[in-house]
């Protein structure tokens, strides 16, 4: 029998090969989250871009609810009834004020909406509601070309509802006039909605090329997961490796705290990215994405709960893959301290490296299967 000694180099940190060995298998992992990451920064959005867009004109005569893709010409408004600010302080004190967007009624199937505008859209909107005023006192059609792309969202501001109801009394509406028409829903203008479809779109396809990876780099341990891989090899390659020597198997008590851990912090982000989302109007595709992710990240240690290494008198079996020592060369070992108190080992053959640091016992059972002290 072989007596083959370990080879240990002791080191602080990782040499330039198990760097890269950590980055290639962790690439796909992280192209994974990277995709899904910008799937759900823009999956509602996305939903809302791919929608047919409804003409901005059609509002006249049909109803928009939330969700809705608006696109256009603004035909008609009745002016702006609310601005938005952002307030400079310093050391508690109001230093500045900053106008971030205006509000404006627009006319539709249920009486009114309310129009978002860009502070650099003021000046057209304010041609525009002149245009309207002078058309319904008998002058043409309003001729200047104020175009939106948006999407409708609920009103959630109970003061924005009461200035445009203030708004539409001066207009000389009746009280009664102005509790038909019921909440107005609002109309988002989104600069980056064409941003955001092509997003959600590459980070689709960056989500498609991390699982291709994964399959590629991981495809011994899944198939392993899977039942797809045996233990015993073929006759010829038990012949050439020799009598086993031992078993050692993955300790499936560190992959369910990687498992109970990932997924903890996975789904806490979920809930603070769903809080945020839920705020700003988007939840429907962001809830189900972000948490289908965050527990999918955090099963994904399972796949290798079934991982194991079969040590020969010539070779080893490694999840069904036989390395011969006189081929592969003889197992080398690099032994890296943690802050921790726990220890990264490695076990490196000529053209490949393992990361064994989740085997039970294994530098015990690798010594007593070859007779080392």
């Amino acid at each position: 029998m072989i007596q083959q000694k370990p080879m240990y180099t002791p080191t602080d940190k990782e040499t330039g090969k198990e760097k890269l060995q950590d980055f290639l298998n962790m690439l796909p992992i992280l192209l994974i989250v990277a995709g899904i990451l910008g799937m759900l920064i823009s999956i509602d959005r996305f939903a809302i871009a791919v929608k047919p867009a409804m003409d901005f004109g059609d509002l006249m005569d049909k109803y928009a609810g939330p969700g809705d893709h608006v696109e256009g010409r603004v035909l008609y408004t009745y002016g702006c009834f609310a601005e938005s600010s952002i307030i400079h302080a310093e050391y508690g004190r109001k230093t500045g004020e900053t106008k971030s967007r205006y509000y404006y009624a627009v006319p539709s199937a249920d009486g009114v909406m309310i129009l978002e505008v860009p502070l650099r859209y003021y000046d057209t909107m304010e041609t525009l509601t002149e245009e309207t005023f002078e058309y319904l006192n008998g002058g043409t059609e309003p001729r200047v070309n104020a175009r939106i792309n948006g999407y409708v969202v609920k009103n959630d501001s109970e003061s924005l509802q009461r200035m445009l109801e203030e708004y539409l009394a001066t207009l000389g509406l009746s009280n009664q006039e102005i509790a038909d028409m019921g909440e107005a829903y609002i109309i988002k203008q989104d600069d980056v909605m064409t941003q955001l479809r092509n997003l959600f779109a590459g980070c689709s396809i960056v989500l498609a090329a991390g699982l291709v990876l994964l399959l590629v780099r991981k495809r011994e341990r899944l198939a392993v997961f899977f039942g797809k891989s045996k233990k015993n090899l073929s006759p010829e390659q038990e012949a050439r490796l020799g009598n086993m020597l031992t078993q050692i198997f993955v300790d499936r008590k560190v992959i369910l705290k990687h498992v109970a851990s990932i997924m903890a912090v996975g789904l806490i982000l979920a809930s603070l990215v769903c809080y945020f989302e839920s705020a700003q109007g988007y939840l429907a595709g962001s809830v189900i994405l972000a948490y289908v992710a965050a527990v999918l990240l955090g099963l994904f240690p399972l796949v290798g709960s079934r991982d194991y290494i079969i040590f020969y008198e010539h070779g080893m079996n490694y999840c069904g893959e036989a390395f011969l020592y006189e081929e592969s060369g003889y197992p080398e070992f690099q032994v890296i301290p943690q802050k921790n108190g726990k220890v990264t080992v490695f076990l490196k053959l000529k053209n490949r490296i393992f990361n064994v640091s989740n085997m039970e016992n294994f530098m015990e059972k690798y010594k007593r299967a070859y007779g080392i002290l």
